[in-house]
């Protein structure tokens, strides 16, 4: 059909061309044979065109999926934790922070005057920690969620490099994970904590000794030593099994309050003696005892170490001084999902709302001065948004009592140039309205 419009076309115009010489005219004859064949070919091509798009496209298609695979699985390759864990330190951080029942009795109130942190975020990898001083050997490495952790080593003892001698009343705290315990773990193998007043790495003569036993396999729980003038005061060890919590990943915090100790491992309170610290102590010193030289045995690592002073009773600071600012309130970094250990200061203030039933208060959420000032705004009015959420609904205050703001980074307390000041900014108000 095509062909004959085609030279029906062509005869129309030889029709205008009578007058035109013989030679013309066939000229002309060839130039509209040419110009239809022309126009024909290119409907041949477009038609050819679209269907090679279409093909192209499905190409496409399935190269950008392989890519997007690709991609995925690089990025998981990326973000797997250098330590090999039988369980996600992670995914159990997510959940404890989601539920706080364990923590609803965890009574463990940190000093609101940090002079020591350090979550080795300034440190390379493979390098000692530079705040921290040794007689051995350990190094920085990458472990969960892609956060900086300090490995210990055998046959060393570390202490924090910091003027400051340990005061009456102070709080210490950290996080501790292991890999490899198994049972070719020496049964004595265990974290040492040691209180000491002696600033060198030798023992002194009054020191507070404590080892966690860590091997899957033995009954010991944590060994206490005591020391005065040399003298032992007392030798024990406790039969509790902290062995699930340190090998998958544990939270310690410990409260001296002048003789007094207390020692909790995530929210259980393991030691609580009253006149347990010596006099004159002024260092604290981690260590390890019971692994091998090679460390096939097992690796222990520690992280978020803060030590502060104070740590009494803060429930009469909110009534009789009308405020309460608190480093204690902590949550999983860039969110607003509190970690668990947070619920020992939200108690004690959900117990003085509770007691003063007409009294009602203001959340100010604070941040560091890290990342977008825009970001750290919006941030902070999270946090305190999730703290508002823990007292009403763990504790059961009315929504009604309480207020909150957040004022990001725009009210710092401390220099964000070091790490103290920066853990110091990153704190939790309570106004008394």
């Amino acid at each position: 059909m095509k062909n004959i419009l085609l030279l029906s076309l062509i005869a129309g115009l030889l029709n205008l061309t009578q007058a035109i010489d013989v030679n013309a005219q066939s000229k002309l004859e060839d130039r509209l044979a040419q110009k239809v064949k022309q126009r024909a070919n290119r409907k041949v091509d477009q038609t050819m065109d679209k269907g090679l798009d279409k093909i192209e496209k499905g190409i496409d298609d399935e190269v950008s999926d392989e890519n997007k695979k690709k991609e995925t699985t690089d990025t998981k390759q990326k973000s797997t934790p250098a330590i090999k864990e039988k369980e996600s330190v992670a995914k159990q951080t997510t959940a404890a922070s989601s539920s706080f029942e364990a923590y609803t009795k965890f009574d463990f109130i940190p000093g609101d005057a940090v002079f020591f942190y350090d979550d080795f975020s300034s440190d390379n990898v493979g390098d000692f920690p530079s705040k921290w001083t040794t007689n051995g050997a350990g190094e920085v490495i990458t472990g969960p969620n892609n956060l900086k952790w300090f490995e210990l080593k055998l046959s060393s003892y570390y202490l924090p490099a910091t003027n400051k001698k340990l005061p009456e009343d102070y709080t210490i705290e950290f996080d501790v994970i292991t890999q490899g315990i198994t049972q070719k773990t020496s049964s004595n193998a265990g974290l040492i904590i040691m209180l000491d007043d002696n600033t060198k790495f030798t023992k002194g003569r009054n020191y507070a000794w404590f080892k966690i036993h860590l091997a899957q396999y033995t009954n010991a729980g944590i060994k206490v030593i005591s020391k005065l003038n040399g003298e032992e005061q007392m030798q024990n060890t406790l039969k509790k099994d902290l062995r699930k919590q340190m090998i998958n990943g544990a939270h310690i915090s410990m409260a001296v309050n002048k003789k007094r100790f207390r020692m909790w491992v995530d929210e259980q309170k393991v030691i609580d003696m009253p006149t347990l610290i010596p006099p004159s102590v002024q260092q604290i010193k981690l260590g390890l005892e019971g692994f091998t030289n090679d460390f096939e045995s097992g690796h222990l690592y520690i992280n978020n170490f803060k030590i502060a002073e104070g740590g009494i009773d803060l429930r009469s600071k909110l009534i009789t001084e009308g405020k309460l600012s608190t480093t204690a309130i902590t949550f999983t970094v860039n969110s607003d999902k509190l970690k668990p250990e947070s619920m020992g200061i939200i108690k004690e203030i959900a117990g003085v709302l509770e007691a003063n039933p007409d009294v009602a208060i203001k959340i100010i959420g604070h941040t560091d001065s890290d990342g977008d000032e825009g970001y750290n705004l919006k941030l902070s009015q999270q946090r305190s948004a999730a703290v508002k959420r823990a007292l009403t609904d763990v504790y059961n205050i009315k929504p009604a009592r309480i207020q909150t703001e957040g004022k990001g980074e725009s009210q710092p307390t401390s220099s964000n140039e070091t790490a103290e000041g920066k853990a110091a900014n990153r704190r939790v108000d309570f106004i008394k309205l």
